[in-house]
């Protein structure tokens, strides 16, 4: 997976309605391994970037908004889109 996080260059620009103001916003994308006989794989490897992006957000000690995006190879109705 990749990540980054995003900060605006003018500050002055940043606000949300009844909320601390957002100046940073942080974007995962991933790929997930995709093999009919191996369904688990994509399950942990989707929960594994959930821990993962909690520790680092947590770890910056603010309230970062977070965007997860990519492939997923799964459909809205499989246990990698249940999670958390």
């Amino acid at each position: 997976a990749q990540l980054v996080v995003l900060e605006l260059a003018q500050q002055s620009m940043a606000s949300r309605s009844n909320r601390e103001p957002m100046n940073q916003v942080c974007i995962a994308n991933t790929h997930l391994y995709s093999n009919k006989d191996y369904p688990d794989v994509k399950l942990w490897q989707t929960l594994h970037l959930l821990q993962e992006l909690d520790t680092f957000i947590f770890a910056r000690g603010t309230n970062l908004p977070l965007m997860i995006c990519g492939d997923f190879n799964s459909t809205p109705d499989t246990a990698v889109y249940d999670l958390p």
